[in-house]
């Protein structure tokens, strides 16, 4: 005798088979999933100098640190709202210089445990090496920024497009070019 699913009846709501509360659950499970990988929930200000840093956090008021949230971004450039909402597309990076392969010197013949220290050895070498280029022709070329984590992506891209920031990047936003705009 094969074994077949059947409808419960109404005894409690919540059961395993009761089609409508599962679906339910599949949904919030499914929301939860997407807000707990979801990466655009933060964009970072990036700065071409240290002086441009601080001329920013002077103007809005906003505490020194690398971490500021959406809303305590929000109130701090509230006075800087644009009159009209312009749409704009992400700015595209002006230079695309390759950087050198750090893995090319890596012996692959060796054995497998060999080759893991060494390839890691090579990649923390080659970011030990990482510099700021002086002087800082982007923005998002530079080593000083501040982090603006939202509580949501609607939220990030709500405020991206309330403030016309589009136009200095969407996830890596040129904040030097934008404090101009600012003054």
């Amino acid at each position: 005798m094969a074994f077949s699913f059947e409808k419960k009846k109404k005894k409690g709501v919540g059961s395993s088979l009761d089609d409508k509360e599962m679906a339910k659950r599949i949904k919030q499970e499914e929301a939860r999933y997407k807000d707990a990988v979801d990466s655009e929930i933060w964009s970072c200000l990036c700065f071409k100098t240290e002086d441009d840093r601080d001329a920013f956090l002077a103007k809005t008021g906003l505490p020194r640190r690398r971490f500021i949230t959406g809303d305590e971004l929000r109130e701090a450039t509230k006075a800087f709202v644009p009159d009209a909402k312009k749409r704009g597309f992400a700015r595209q990076p002006k230079s695309m210089a390759k950087t050198p392969d750090p893995l090319a010197g890596v012996d692959y013949s060796q054995s497998l445990e060999q080759t893991c220290i060494d390839e890691a050895m090579a990649l923390k070498a080659a970011m030990m090496e990482v510099k700021r280029p002086d002087p800082c022709n982007e923005a998002t070329d530079s080593d000083i920024w501040i982090c603006v984590v939202y509580p949501s992506r609607a939220e990030s891209e709500q405020y991206l497009d309330d403030m016309n920031l589009r136009k200095h990047g969407d996830k890596y936003i040129d904040a030097s070019a934008w404090l101009k705009e600012l003054r």
